[in-house]
């Protein structure tokens, strides 16, 4: 699912270099190497009590969000940026307090993985499909936008699919912390990426 994400990298890479035709493609690259890459060495690390290639992993992870989280918020006015992040933080809170529930609840027993995987594919697709006709028409702007919450959502499902690999004790506290961890924290960025365009435009 990790590889399904990268709106917030396109957006830095577009702002960095807003000629560059291949930016939103190449951003889909870099977070996506990010994430996939400090997930392994985490817990690769931790696994193999390597504490230092685990930490490393985790530096990663925290590296990428911080960096493309930084990138989406300078591009809106710093009067804002607090009470985006507040909003976006009791929005992530809220949904994941509602995903806890539904996964502890003795007679719901969601899919976690497999909303995880349609949301994700669903969003990938309309991302990539965004780009290459943004230029064209405007239902490239509707269809990458479209991404964002659909990218957030599968996010949010792989917050579901970390619970119950919590409750069936699948991994260590270290993993399963990191695990929600990249989950919480992927749906984070993209949220706060619509709650800062629904401020800016007010």
């Amino acid at each position: 699912m990790i590889l399904l994400t990268g709106t917030l990298a396109a957006d830095l890479m577009i702002y960095l270099y807003s000629d560059a035709i291949f930016a939103p493609y190449t951003g889909l690259a870099v977070f996506s190497a990010g994430i996939i890459g400090g997930r392994y060495l985490s817990h690769k690390g931790f696994r193999g009590e390597s504490l230092s290639l685990g930490f490393g992993g985790v530096l990663i992870l925290q590296a990428t969000y911080g960096i493309f989280g930084a990138g989406i918020l300078s591009q809106f006015a710093a009067g804002i940026h607090l009470p985006a992040i507040a909003i976006t933080a009791g929005i992530v809170l809220g949904i994941a307090a509602i995903i806890t529930a539904a996964e502890y609840s003795q007679s719901l027993h969601p899919p976690w993985e497999k909303y995880m995987i349609y949301a994700g594919g669903i969003a990938l697709v309309a991302y990539i499909l965004g780009n290459a006709i943004t230029g064209i028409t405007a239902l490239g702007g509707f269809l990458i936008l479209a991404a964002i919450p659909l990218m957030a959502l599968a996010f949010l499902f792989d917050y579901g699919t970390e619970l119950r690999n919590i409750r069936s004790r699948r991994y260590s506290s270290t993993l399963n912390a990191i695990g929600v961890y990249v989950a919480l924290a992927g749906a984070f960025v993209h949220i706060l990426q619509l709650v800062l365009e629904a401020m800016g435009d007010n």
